[in-house]
């Protein structure tokens, strides 16, 4: 059995505030250096409404919250500080659904189709992402 984190709560709220700091960073980056990708984006046309940096993401953070939780961090409680650190902390700030569904209304104005689109390649991309990062974790494991 588990035992709760002995960690005190200031301790845990500086791993989450530290690692969402290094997530946001990440994607911030991300966005930065990305940005010449968004003038090519047409939101009249259904291939290319999809935002492709959000899905990249997004699937990378749902991919290694799955490896991670099961791997590495899977003896440690949901309230260690590295767990919090990790998956709360950089992961959290690395994904973005907010703005996921903020560029789907966007997308739902002019281009209904490509909203729905948006979102069914965003859920299936993302559970596979999920799935490949739990087989990743388990064939680790293995003696």
């Amino acid at each position: 059995m588990i035992r709760p984190s002995s960690a005190s709560l200031p301790l845990r709220v500086a791993a989450v505030l530290a690692g969402g700091a290094l997530g946001g960073f990440v994607r911030y980056l991300a966005t930065v250096v990305t940005v010449a990708s968004d003038s090519r984006r047409n939101l009249t046309h259904l291939w290319t409404a999809v935002d492709l940096r959000l899905l990249a993401v997004n699937s990378l953070g749902v991919f290694f919250a799955s490896w991670a939780l099961l791997g590495p961090l899977s003896s440690r409680t949901p309230d260690d500080p590295w767990r919090l650190f990790w998956t709360t902390g950089v992961l959290g700030g690395l994904t973005t659904y907010s703005s996921l569904i903020l560029d789907v209304g966007v997308l739902w104005r002019t281009h209904p189709a490509g909203a729905v689109l948006e979102m069914a390649v965003s859920l299936f991309v993302g559970l596979g992402a999920a799935l490949v990062g739990c087989a990743v974790a388990r064939a680790g494991s293995r003696p």
